[in-house]
């Protein structure tokens, strides 16, 4: 099923009214009761349908249930394909379709949308196609073209002839055969007509120039020697051009590389869920790809690392490596006291952190992009801002 345009390029929702609604709820996994994980999924999913529903349309909602089914073996592609083309006009596309979003994002509500899905599954109906006289597309004679193409470029030289026979001196008007043949975008063998018109020209204007035809003389005589002259040589230029021309070939464009949706470029990351010696939680990984600043501490060395985007497209994610980041705005940065630092890195804009981090006295290093076990993923900035 094909991406609709609510969703950007890394499967992020395009939220154009964050200032009023913010981004996509993102949840936080803890080590709660059951009773607790419950209350936090309900609280979590008001705000969630709140805003799908803002932002998103049935179609929307069944690329979401499509995505997550086709990824999901107890279903596969062709019962999303059964679902989604075939979907019950009763059942709320909004529900099923905000869950299966949710439990992409890691909010632990499988068995519900499993119930919801098998429960729909039961009521679909697949409608008959319908008959539907196909009407044969009438075929595109290529020949044709290719030769009418010919012949207007024949009418052109015609024109260049009488330029010359109208203007009698030496100084001649001359055409671009080869801008001609490469306009005219044909095969080599449909080029016969303009060679057998050059050289029955050519040849014209050769026996007259050397006198080997009384009538031909006769004919040119209006023309002086050197004016004969200089329409022969221009014939022979364009007679050699057309001989040894070939139909320039055309530069394929590069296939543009499919990016992979948010959740299948974290597959393999790795990053340090929770440190309890900062009191520090990782934010959802799952919110970088597509984002604009992230900012990411190394527990082991106290060290805050920085990544602006290079561009509107935003960070992506291969294996351990963040991609898509600035290499002259980025950096990474040691801090002597984090307590002091990173609790404004949450509570302020981008340029705020950017005046924070300038007033520090050691020095940035060049960063690489590069995760592991011991990086909190302190914050994710979606918007530019900077």
């Amino acid at each position: 099923m094909k991406k609709t345009k609510a969703f950007n390029k890394s499967g992020q929702i395009r939220a154009a009214d964050s200032k009023f609604t913010g981004e996509e709820p993102v949840w936080q996994s803890e080590d709660l009761s059951v009773e607790e994980t419950k209350e936090k999924r309900t609280f979590f999913m008001v705000k969630a349908f709140s805003f799908y529903n803002y932002y998103l349309e049935k179609p929307d909602f069944l690329y979401c249930l499509h995505e997550w089914m086709k990824s999901h073996p107890k279903y596969g592609k062709i019962k999303a394909d059964l679902l989604c083309g075939n979907f019950p006009p009763t059942v709320n596309a909004g529900t099923l379709g905000s869950l299966a979003r949710m439990d992409s994002r890691g909010v632990p509500c499988r068995n519900i949308l499993c119930d919801k899905i098998d429960k729909t599954l039961r009521q679909v109906r697949v409608k008959p196609p319908k008959p539907s006289e196909t009407k044969k597309r009438p075929g595109v004679d290529f020949d044709k073209i290719a030769k009418d193409k010919v012949q207007n470029a024949l009418c052109d030289l015609e024109g260049l002839i009488d330029a010359w026979t109208e203007d009698t001196g030496t100084r001649i008007k001359t055409i671009s055969i080869k801008s001609l043949l490469d306009d005219l975008k044909v095969e080599k063998r449909y080029l016969e007509p303009i060679v057998k018109w050059i050289k029955k020209y050519h040849d014209e204007y050769w026996l007259a120039f050397k006198g080997e035809d009384e009538e031909l003389v006769e004919g040119f005589a209006y023309l002086k020697k050197p004016a004969l002259k200089n329409r022969v040589k221009a014939l022979q230029e364009m007679f050699q051009t057309t001989s040894t021309w070939e139909k320039p070939k055309n530069a394929r464009k590069p296939r543009q590389k499919r990016i992979q949706s948010a959740d299948r470029q974290i597959r393999t990351m790795k990053y340090a869920p929770e440190n309890k010696e900062y009191s520090l939680s990782s934010v959802n990984p799952i919110t970088i790809p597509g984002a604009q600043h992230l900012y990411i501490f190394n527990a082991k060395y106290k060290k805050l690392m920085v990544y602006h985007s290079e561009s509107d497209n935003g960070f992506s994610i291969k294996g351990c490596s963040i991609l898509g980041f600035d290499p002259t705005k980025s950096y990474e940065i040691a801090l002597r006291k984090p307590h002091d630092v990173l609790g404004d890195i949450n509570a302020r804009t981008a340029k705020q952190i950017e005046k924070i981090i300038d007033k520090l006295t050691t020095k940035k290093k060049k960063a690489n992009g590069r995760m592991n076990i011991h990086c909190i993923i302190q914050r994710v900035i979606v918007n530019r801002g900077l």
